[in-house]
């Protein structure tokens, strides 16, 4: 019985990120980090606190008057928290194929614009986009075969070679220079969680890459044979399953789109409209907005219990975003770049009568922010009615003022209500200055007319929005039970450079309260002692680049050096040894150096190490945050090779709930943390300062199992299934007088027999046996409410966890 909650530890990663908002925390507090060309996915470890031991840990705790969790920590764990179920998944290469789409086609009933191509496997670097560079007929002159060897009929089974209209023999997207004749390198632009639509209530991970296409990851909605099921690690969540599920831009299409050959700028998930139902809104380089619809449905045969599962995945909406503002010219002369890969966010999602919801969808755009209305109904893909999905003629809101290349915005996790009027709130990152917006979703304002940005005078700064050093993420905290409307919003922004001389890298508006440890996060502190290290300016001369760990020389050049020192053996060996001595003798004054205090402003001293941040995101229930930063040499030029290319990603939590009682602070009970996932729960009680969790921690109130299915399988006798004789229920197991065990049911209260035939919850460990075996158990029971039943079945009925595979 594992009782130990991991370390949240530092993890330094073996990669960079290549920009800003690279790190995520998704709905089950699985966290996402971007490299230059891939992507690093961590998965949480729970701990097991049976109820059963629980309870009586709490008796005993009682009666002798201490904490039922006192000596549970006594032995640590060797390995931190996430250091089982990392997996790096490369993004760059290779680039995901139109084949991840052909589902979708068939799902929805509708014609394929990939019908009538034929893919061979090959691929081709000319173009596929709206710009100048794409190569041309003569190219594919050498691929194509002489007339006399071509077979009769052979063209309804090979690709057309000559048609650059193929998807499978082209890349590239849109117009832009690089992107529209494929010549990106395909890195990481961002990253976003979905909220838990996939398999198992799972969510998913899109990844958009610089060629202009959104990648989703995670596991098929169709259950792997049962041979090969198991491969995860114990009963613990893993990514070992994953694929790509599907896709959307450049070669990728979905039904109902106009073309593919769309080259998409920034993306953006909505929270969960209905259960399993969500939208993503994609922005092309041609500034249009487009929205689809995410749904993945199930469904189950009657006759031999077989559950099967497709994604439906259309577009249901596009409207123009390219603002008020004209579009600007490299060759003007007041030009400013004003693209942004990160300028789409959904707001929080607001009722609109019985069977209707509402969202707002902020967009960036040049010199612009605009508020645009969705209203969705609860006929998901039913149109008897009309579209099922409403966006607004108009903005409901929008602003000008000056945004600079890779502007942003967060909205507040909360729709306030103030005298019947629906408010969204949030933050802007211009993004040199935050700025809090406010936008009443109950009525509409005028629409911005079209003018020049000399008009709003939004072409360039103002004094006040000048900063050297942009800001990198922004998060917006939960709103607390006690906040109100009158409270703007709180949050926490990191800026890109640290370093010694800017000190506002870091701010935040989370006031302080007495169960805060200090004023900064515990990765502030590990940051700021970094940069407050500094050394003295003939030391540095001395040792250089070398003497601080970051050598500027070649890996090759220098083996070589040492092999022909190797074998140019003179009489100059004692100089080389005395010149080996004195350089010891530096870098042990160095390494003192280090750990002194940093000097005076007074002494000739001069920082070493400057920072740099990525990101930074906060767990499902605003406990914990985590940041990805890089540590660079500030006193020399680093060389900037691949195998340098290091960062660390760094955590601030709470004390555990086994903490000493000079160390415990206040539960975190707020309303946002009754919302969250199980597996949320879990993260928060045990570095967030969340509450006990039901079915973990503490008992859960009410009888194992469901009343129907239950009722269902009462006549059935089960035998052993190694001696087959019978077997007798003691405790939480079933066993056979030859003392063979089996883990009971928590929907049936069968005994599990087969091996591939249950499913494991994430959180708590107890198995269910899935829809399928249950339903292979009664095939002559045919009860709509049993099915129904067991398709609802999506967590753990003990504790609310997601099943493991």
């Amino acid at each position: 019985m594992d009782t130990e909650a991991l370390q949240l530890k530092t993890i330094e990663l073996r990669s960079r990120p290549f920009g800003k908002r690279a790190i995520a925390w998704s709905a089950d507090a699985e966290l996402a980090v971007a490299a230059d060309d891939s992507v690093l996915v961590f998965m949480p470890q729970f701990p097991r606190f049976h109820v059963d031991f629980a309870e009586q840990r709490r008796k005993q705790a009682a009666a002798a008057g201490s904490s039922w969790l006192e000596g549970i920590d006594k032995i640590q764990p060797l390995k931190p928290q996430y250091a089982d179920g990392q997996r790096r998944i490369p993004i760059s290469l290779p680039r995901v194929s139109p084949r991840v789409n052909f589902h979708l086609f068939a799902t929805s009933g509708v014609d394929s614009p990939y019908d009538g191509w034929v893919d061979h496997g090959t691929e081709d670097s000319s173009g596929a986009g709206n710009g100048d560079g794409s190569g041309s007929e003569d190219d594919f002159e050498d691929d194509a075969l002489p007339d006399d060897e071509i077979p009769k009929n052979a063209w309804r089974k090979m690709p057309n070679l000559r048609n650059r209209n193929n998807p499978f023999n082209v890349t590239g997207a849109g117009s832009g220079l690089f992107t529209s004749v494929g010549s990106s390198l395909n890195q990481v632009l961002s990253l976003a969680w979905s909220p838990p639509i996939g398999r198992n209530d799972r969510c998913l991970l899109a990844v958009h890459s610089a060629a202009g296409y959104i990648a989703v990851y995670g596991e098929p909605l169709v259950a792997a044979e049962d041979e090969q099921r198991g491969h995860h690690l114990g009963s613990m969540y893993s990514t070992e399953g994953w694929e790509v599920l599907w896709g959307v831009g450049e070669r990728l299409s979905v039904p109902k789109q106009a073309t593919w050959g769309e080259c998409y700028r920034s993306f953006t998930w909505s929270q969960e409209i209905w259960p399993g139902k969500a939208l993503m809104a994609v922005m092309t380089d041609d500034l249009e907005i487009a929205i689809l619809a995410v749904h993945a449905r199930v469904s189950m045969d009657q006759e031999d219990g077989v559950v099967g599962a497709g994604w439906q995945i259309e577009e249901v909406a596009r409207f123009d975003a390219k603002g008020p503002h004209p579009p600007g010219h490299v060759h003007d002369l007041d030009y400013v770049p004003d693209k942004s890969t990160v300028g789409l966010s959904f707001g929080p999602i607001s009722s609109s009568g019985e069977d209707a919801k509402e969202l707002l969808l902020g967009y960036i755009s040049r010199g612009y922010v605009g508020f645009r209305k969705v209203t969705v109904r609860q006929q998901w893909f039913r149109e008897v009615d009309g579209p099922f999905v409403d966006v607004s003629e108009t903005d409901s809101d929008g602003r000008c003022m000056f945004l600079a290349p890779d502007a942003f915005l967060s909205f507040e996790d909360k729709v306030w209500t103030v005298q019947g009027q629906r408010i969204c709130r949030g933050v802007i990152a211009t993004p040199m200055v935050p700025k809090l917006f406010e936008v009443n979703m109950s009525i509409e304002t005028s629409r911005i007319q079209p003018h020049a940005l000399t008009q709003c005078g939004c072409l360039y700064p103002g004094p006040e929005e000048i900063s050297k050093s942009p800001i990198q993420d922004l998060v917006v905290h939960p709103s607390l039970q006690t906040s109100s409307i009158d409270q703007p919003p709180v949050y926490t922004l990191i800026r890109l450079s640290a370093t010694q001389a800017s000190r506002g890298w870091y701010e935040t508006t989370v006031p302080p309260t007495p169960s805060t440890a200090g004023p900064n996060p515990k990765w502030a502190g590990a940051i700021s002692r970094i940069l407050d290290i500094s050394m003295p300016k003939h030391m540095l001369g001395k040792t250089g680049a070398e003497g601080l760990g970051i050598g500027d020389g070649d890996d090759d050049e220098d083996e070589d050096k040492n092999d022909e020192n190797d074998n140019d053996m003179d009489d100059d060996d004692e100089d080389e040894d005395a010149e080996g001595e004195e350089d010891v003798d530096v870098m042990q004054n160095h390494l003192k150096q280090m750990d002194a205090p940093a000097s005076s402003a007074d002494d000739d001293s001069i920082p070493i190490w400057r920072g740099r941040l990525y990101g930074i995101a906060l767990s499902p229930g605003g406990g914990c945050s985590a940041v990805v930063w890089a540590k660079m040499a500030a006193a020399v030029v680093e060389r900037g090779a691949w195998h340098q290319a290091r960062s660390t990603l760094s955590f601030h939590c709470h004390a555990t709930p086994w903490a000493e009682e000079e160390d415990k602070v206040e539960v975190n009970s707020g309303p946002h943390i009754a919302r969250l996932s199980t597996e949320a729960k879990m993260f928060e009680w045990m570095y967030g300062r969340g509450p006990d969790v039901a079915g973990v921690t503490r008992p859960k109130e009410g009888d194992e199992g469901i009343p129907v299915v239950k009722k269902a399988c009462e006549g059935i006798v089960s035998s052993c299934a190694y001696c087959r004789q019978p077997l007798v229920r003691e405790g939480l197991f079933f066993v056979c007088p030859k003392k063979h065990s089996f883990e009971i049911c928590t929907i049936s209260s069968l005994p599990i027999l087969k091996h591939g035939s249950s499913r494991v919850c994430g959180v708590c460990g107890k198995r269910s046996l899935r829809a399928e075996a249950i339903r292979n158990l009664l095939p002559d029971y045919y009860d709509a409410s049993l099915t129904d039943a067991l398709l609802s079945v999506v967590r753990c009925v003990m504790c609310g966890g997601k099943f493991v595979d």
